[in-house]
């Protein structure tokens, strides 16, 4: 059992003299399907997967970039086999017969050339010998004694390794807590159904399965009719880790807000700040929904993470349009600690305080200072005029307009300081709750629909 095992015992190697282990017929035609085991109609082609490495996924360009070995298994009763060794990898074909041989050509049908399975140089075929270990010895007039295999007991297996680029149409509704379900479909060239099947033997993915954004959750592969076609669907389950979009997206984002709602407790001396604050926050942010946006597919329905972003844009536009309105409430009488006071508003002007107010109109409320110009009747002297004038005072539409303001005043502070910031606690709570469920189980909810069993 020691010739023809690579390693010369005799000291002229003749015993690694003619090694060739197939022995083929004359009659042989490798262009013509071999017959099924034990005489069957159909031929029967396991195939094995075995996934190395996922060199690239690109949800912008829907490609899904694998390195794997693919493996097919078949018998084929025309040929016989000599020597065949226990050990498989000891029992490789020459180049030479493994050109005269026939082999199952596959389709991978999900690619962008329907490519094919190739049997080149990187192609190895060597024979798997029966467990049974039956054999016949060559008969007593041959010049070489040799044990002889049935091709029809025996199994011949084709493996190589490709680097494919198959097409996969990533679903990013509920990015960044989406799952995806990526697939090899591979099916029979030509039309040799009737003759041939391929049967999923065993599939294991060896190779490193924390991927940069995304984690294998599961694999594998099964039967599945392929554009008309019995073929095998190889699928491969991914989810997205969550703490790197966290760290880059939503962290910042929420920061961003944190830093706008603080202007709210700017006094309204700082007006133009506050305003400032928050469209700067606003640019921020809208620079970072164009950059996420551009970093994912186009498509026609809104994402989870549009949403968030949406939100998140909304929050500084309301403060600004209440802070607008908050400031159109001071336009004539200005509030202090207390509530409304009566000698104008403070404003901020180039960086100085600069007190403004109405003009006085009314004659009967009005005495002329020289030195203010203001109304010195509501603190005169003598009682019955100065109860006179606050009548009048309190009675006017000015008062009452006053009043309301203060009114509306307190009320949009109210909405700034205390709704904005429950409405958003919720938001993030709701949003992250129903990502997360989302994200644990995505085939219980339909978001993912493999055919195999994951």
């Amino acid at each position: 059992m020691n010739r023809c095992d690579g390693r010369p015992q005799c000291s002229d190697k003749s015993d690694e003299i003619d090694c060739e282990i197939i022995l083929i017929d004359e009659a042989y035609y490798k262009e013509i399907l071999p017959p099924g085991k034990d005489g069957a109609d159909i031929t029967y082609v396991n195939v094995s997967f075995s996934v190395l490495t996922v060199l690239k996924i690109s949800e912008v360009d829907d490609l899904f970039y694998i390195k794997f070995r693919l493996i097919s298994e078949w018998n084929d009763p025309r040929l016989s086999y000599k020597n065949v060794k226990e050990v498989s990898t000891k029992n490789v074909i020459s180049d030479v017969q493994r050109g005269q041989i026939w082999v199952p050509e596959m389709v991978f049908s999900n690619t962008e050339e329907d490519l094919n399975t190739i049997l080149d140089d990187k192609a190895i075929i060597n024979i798997i010998r029966n467990k049974e270990n039956l054999f016949k010895i060559s008969k007593k007039d041959d010049i070489e004694n040799y044990q002889i295999f049935s091709g029809d007991e025996n199994t011949l297996s084709l493996s190589r390794v490709y680097n494919v680029k198959f097409i996969c149409i990533y679903g990013v509704m509920f990015y960044p807590f989406d799952s995806q379900v990526c697939y090899a479909d591979i099916i029979l060239k030509g039309n040799v159904e009737d003759f041939m099947k391929i049967v999923p033997d065993r599939m294991d993915f060896p190779g490193k399965q924390e991927l940069s954004q995304y984690f294998i959750r599961g694999y594998n592969h099964c039967p599945k009719v392929i554009s008309g076609k019995e073929g095998i669907r190889v699928e491969i389950f991914l989810s997205r880790r969550l703490l790197g979009t966290a760290l880059t997206i939503y962290l910042p984002t929420i920061l961003m807000n944190i830093i706008g709602h603080n202007a709210n407790y700017f006094k309204a001396f700082f007006f133009e700040a506050v305003i400032s604050v928050n469209l700067t926050v606003m640019l921020v942010l809208a620079t970072m929904f164009v950059s996420v946006s551009e970093s994912l597919p186009k498509t026609s329905y809104i994402k989870m993470i549009d949403v968030w972003l949406l939100f998140n844009l909304i929050i500084p536009f309301v403060e600004v349009l209440m802070h607008t309105y908050m400031d159109l409430q001071r336009d004539e009488e200005a509030e202090d600690g207390e509530g409304v006071e009566d000698e104008g508003r403070v404003i901020n002007h180039h960086g100085k305080p600069m007190k403004v107010g109405p003009e006085p109109t009314d004659p009967k409320l009005i005495s002329v200072s020289p030195r203010d110009g203001y109304d010195r009747t509501l603190v005169a002297r003598k009682e019955n005029v100065q109860v006179d004038a606050l009548r009048d005072y309190y009675n006017s539409e000015k008062i009452t307009r006053t009043v309301s303001k203060k009114r509306n005043l307190a009320r949009a502070q109210k909405a700034t300081l205390r709704i904005i910031p429950l409405i958003a606690i919720l938001f993030i709570g709701a949003y992250w709750l129903v990502g997360y469920i989302i994200h644990l189980f995505p085939m219980q909810l339909g978001v993912i629909d493999p055919v195999c069993d994951l």
